[in-house]
């Protein structure tokens, strides 16, 4: 530790080539960080902004199936679970600058409630320095679900 000291309190130059080595170090750890950072955020508002597409898709889907839902039927026969998948996964293929969106899949809910599991995986590029360095791959799960209310007691 005192050769640490000394070579910081050396009054001969090397203790500059040490400062700048620090500095250095410490400015590309700040540099990977902020891009961390700015890939979570694009991950999150991703999901968010596809979370509240499908919510919207599955709204607009109930509500043209409203007839049967409001007669109080076995509405679930009159669903067409097919249609509401492939709607939903026409919603999924959106381009950006900052994403790809890979390995998409959607599932359909059954029981006493209808709606879609979507499954995807968005890849998103770190880049440092204006230097693309990697893929980073961000699977996303998202669950969509209507279910009518029952009255209460």
């Amino acid at each position: 530790m005192s050769k640490a000291k000394n070579a910081i309190a050396n009054q001969k130059g090397f203790s500059y080539i040490l400062t700048c080595v620090l500095l250095i170090f410490v400015m590309l750890l700040v540099a990977v960080s902020v891009q961390y950072v700015t890939v979570y955020h694009i991950a999150r508002t991703q999901k968010n902004e596809m979370q509240l597409r499908i919510d919207g898709y599955l709204t607009r889907y109930a509500m043209e199936e409203y007839d049967s839902l409001k007669q109080g039927e076995a509405w679930g026969q009159y669903l067409d679970r097919d249609a509401l998948t492939e709607g939903v996964y026409d919603l999924l293929h959106n381009e950006s600058d900052s994403y790809v969106m890979i390995q998409s899949g959607v599932s359909e809910l059954t029981g006493d409630r209808f709606g879609v599991m979507v499954d995807y995986v968005i890849s998103i590029p770190f880049e440092l320095f204006n230097r693309k360095i990697a893929d980073i791959y961000v699977p996303v799960t998202i669950v969509s679900r209507y279910q009518p209310i029952t009255g209460g007691e």
